[in-house]
């Protein structure tokens, strides 16, 4: 778990802590990273490994299978009780998770507190919105900035005055810069700030290129392919070959990072999850309509440029889809090699969240991946052939 804390997205609220060595060490947010996020993947993994290799089990294979239940119920709950927003049908999947998956005879005074929580997200909202945490990992940001032993109060207020300001000016980036919609996408301002449908972007340094500049990516044919599947039919001789590409994009506050160029084999490119548009009736006849929804599909980004076409401008992302993720056995959690991967151009909102890559116990080929936020019954992973 400790090695596995490297490269850990800054979105994690907590980080990934040897619990077993140093409980003492870990903090409310560590031990909710992991409820999250080791329960359904270490924890379930070496239990399955335990249970393939116990002579109890054998016997009593219901005693390995309630407790993987029981540790399931309780990770699924904590990810719908952590939402900001939380509607009555999750209310009622948490009560089932609490009261009914999990056995009475295993309950302790703490786990009976939990059964009572649906009752106070009905009458008092989310957790998220009342509970301290937030004030005291502020307390925690602004108490060691404060040095001044014969002024303390007045530093404390300079303190905070700094730091309010900082995070408004943050909060407001994209208004001060460039209130732009879709239609200021053009604008030749660096950094870009848009806002695209409910996603603000800014992408800093952009630099004038061209399509050629990436050729040996096949970025020509994959733009083709992606103004086909959008209806709109483009060949390589009428396609405007200029565009300008960055290293480096925010969207919806989460940092993306691609590469200086097509030979860059140096950069580290972010691993990302992304909800692409997928036809749930793809390869079935050229007769057949197409049924577009999305899918959860993960990758690395490679490369965020702007492209004009036919007098509209997009921003667009070049991705390393991985095709072969799938549940883990037990848990559900994403996971896969990474071995069989598709190069494909979406737009740059589509990207959702930086994500983090945890290395099975005991298959190093394979990788369970997580994501800030992941709720684990709500992952619909699209399909290989689909995009």
């Amino acid at each position: 778990m400790a090695n596995a804390n490297n490269n850990l997205p800054k979105t994690f609220e907590g980080a990934l802590i040897d619990i077993h060595s140093q409980p003492n060490f870990a903090r409310c947010v560590d031990w909710i990273m992991f409820i999250l996020h080791i329960i359904p993947t270490y924890v379930i993994e070496q239990l399955n490994f335990q249970q393939s290799n116990s002579k109890q089990s054998k016997k009593s294979p219901h005693i390995f299978n309630k407790s993987k239940e029981a540790l399931l119920a309780l990770s699924s709950a904590a990810s719908l009780i952590l939402e900001f927003q939380i509607s009555e049908e999750k209310i009622q999947k948490i009560t089932r998770f609490l009261r009914d998956e999990m056995p009475v005879n295993a309950f302790t005074i703490s786990q009976h507190y939990l059964s009572h929580v649906p009752d106070i997200i009905r009458q008092l909202g989310p957790p998220r919105l009342y509970s301290t945490r937030t004030m005291e990992r502020q307390i925690g940001v602004v108490k060691p900035r404060i040095k001044s032993r014969s002024k303390p109060a007045a530093n404390a207020s300079n303190v905070i005055h700094q730091i309010q300001t900082k995070s408004y000016f943050k909060r407001n980036q994209k208004t001060f810069d460039d209130d732009a919609q879709v239609d200021d996408i053009t604008s030749d301002k660096d950094p870009l700030s848009v806002t695209v449908g409910d996603a603000p972007i800014t992408i800093s340094k952009l630099y004038n290129g061209s399509l050629d500049q990436f050729s040996k990516l096949g970025l020509k044919a994959l733009l083709v392919a992606y103004y086909s599947r959008h209806k709109i039919p483009i060949t390589d001789s009428c396609l405007d070959n200029r565009i300008r590409f960055a290293r480096k994009a925010e969207v919806r506050g989460h940092l993306f990072k691609g590469m200086a160029s097509e030979d860059d084999e140096e950069s580290v490119t972010t691993f990302a999850k992304a909800s692409l548009t997928v036809d749930r009736n793809a390869n079935m006849g050229y007769n057949s309509q197409d049924v577009t929804s999305y899918g959860t599909y993960f990758g690395n980004t490679l490369l965020f440029f702007r492209h004009t076409q036919n007098g509209t401008t997009r921003i667009l992302c070049l991705l390393n889809v991985y095709l072969d993720t799938k549940p883990s056995v037990g848990g559900g959690v994403p996971s896969g090699t990474s071995h069989d991967t598709r190069l494909h151009v979406t737009e740059i909102t589509h990207l959702d969240c930086a994500a983090h890559k945890l290395q099975y116990l005991h298959n190093t080929n394979k990788d369970y991946y997580i994501y800030q936020g992941m709720v684990r019954d709500d992952i619909i992973l699209g399909e290989r052939r689909k995009i």
